[in-house]
């Protein structure tokens, strides 16, 4: 070891995500984070392990347990200290309470589902002890708090029972105000700004929930591993965040690209007629989508002409998903189910667990996400479905 302190924070994972293939999404966490986790001491899961409720023997959930074993064991291996954070209640629910029982013996772990602060001393690799303690504090979602200045009390007042006048590292998921887009007109009720941590938080603040990586000083979001829906056409991957021992230099943060995440792209074919737009289509996809699969988009303003053109697709690409269709004139606020494509739809029925994804991607093929932000809307639904059944 060369006196280096290091850690991997990789948040919303979204296993069961119905646009998510789980054996791709764990056999991309084994070729890009995995590797990552050499020398590390300590790995956080910054929420949303899980996208919906799973059942035990679910497809999605046999690859998110063996992720989490899999990190157990490199954990009871290697001495890694592991950190599970609870994410968005219609995401996680309360599945994370099955980890507990993939634990070895000498696994390091622990799942944060309240607002809590540990001072961890015995950070090692393999047999070898790092000299140094870190304070963190955990700022998980799903939390009784109505508005972020109770929920920043809370941490404080755990952070005095302590003793603790500073965190080393700030672990959470949630919102922040200068991570929302520019134009978004409600704010969250528990949304965080970076002055209510300037004096209780010395190092990084490490988020999850928002799906797009970004950096503003000290606070970090990982952005989601994989690509979930059209407008994400960022990299998507993780962050490794280093410190020297002595702390000479301060933090260095370094982002790890996913370079296999699932491509969402949207395509506006050219041409003067129906053949030309298609061979003008095949070409783009052959260009932009390099092993011929991910999910399309086309936008057109003839509903017959995406329809020929989807049947082509389907035809020569049978990889890659037609998931959206776009007519690309302005938005109309009255449906007109007319315009509704559904001899190309798959059948689904809706359920509370699917329900808000059902929302999302019928106004993403009438294109009126254009000024949602997806998660939003899918938590809101979520939480207006749970009070319903709870009355």
């Amino acid at each position: 070891m060369n006196g280096f302190f290091k850690m991997v924070s990789v948040a919303d994972l979204h296993f069961g995500n119905p646009r998510t293939n789980p054996a791709q999404l764990y056999n991309n966490l084994c070729d890009f984070l995995y590797p990552e986790l050499v020398g590390a001491h300590l790995v956080t899961v910054n929420g949303d392990v899980y996208d919906q409720l799973l059942t035990v023997n679910s497809y999605a959930h046999r690859y998110a347990t063996m992720f989490i074993n899999d990190l157990f064991t490199i954990s009871a291996k290697t001495g890694l200290q592991v950190r599970i954070l609870h994410g968005t209640f219609s995401h996680d629910r309360d599945q994370l309470s099955i980890f507990s029982s993939l634990a070895y013996p000498k696994t390091r772990f622990k799942i944060v589902n309240q607002i809590e602060a540990e001072e961890i001393n015995n950070f090692q690799y393999e047999s070898e002890e790092l000299n140094m303690s870190l304070r963190v504090g955990y700022l998980p979602d799903n939390l009784s708090h109505t508005t972020a200045t109770e929920a920043v009390e809370h941490l404080k007042r755990v952070m005095q029972v302590l003793g603790y006048t500073s965190l080393d590292l700030l672990i959470g998921h949630g919102t922040f105000a200068h991570a929302l887009p520019a134009d978004t007109a409600h704010m969250p009720p528990c949304t965080y700004n970076l002055e209510q941590f300037d004096k209780i938080v010395q190092g990084p603040i490490v988020m999850g929930h928002i799906h797009t990586s970004s950096r503003k000083y000290n606070c970090y979001y990982c952005g989601s591993f994989e690509r979930m829906a059209h407008g994400e056409e960022e990299n998507k991957g993780f962050y490794v965040f280093t410190r020297d021992v002595e702390n000479k230099e301060g933090w260095r943060s370094k982002f790890v690209i996913n370079k296999k995440a699932t491509p969402f792209i949207t395509i506006t074919p050219k041409g003067d007629d129906i053949p030309s737009l298609t061979r003008d289509y095949v070409e783009q996809v052959k260009q932009r989508f390099p092993d011929l699969r991910g999910f399309v988009r086309v936008v057109n303003p003839s509903s017959e002409t995406r329809n020929i053109i989807h049947r082509v697709s389907s035809q020569q690409f049978p990889n890659i998903t037609f998931s959206g269709k776009s007519s690309g004139t302005a938005k109309e606020h009255e449906l007109k189910v007319t315009e509704i494509n559904l001899d190309i739809e798959d059948e689904v029925k809706p359920s509370t667990n699917n329900l808000a994804s059902l929302i999302c991607k019928f106004l993403e093929e009438r294109n009126e996400l254009e000024e949602v932000e997806t998660n939003k809307l899918i938590d809101t639904v979520n939480k207006l479905i749970q009070e319903y059944l709870q009355q």
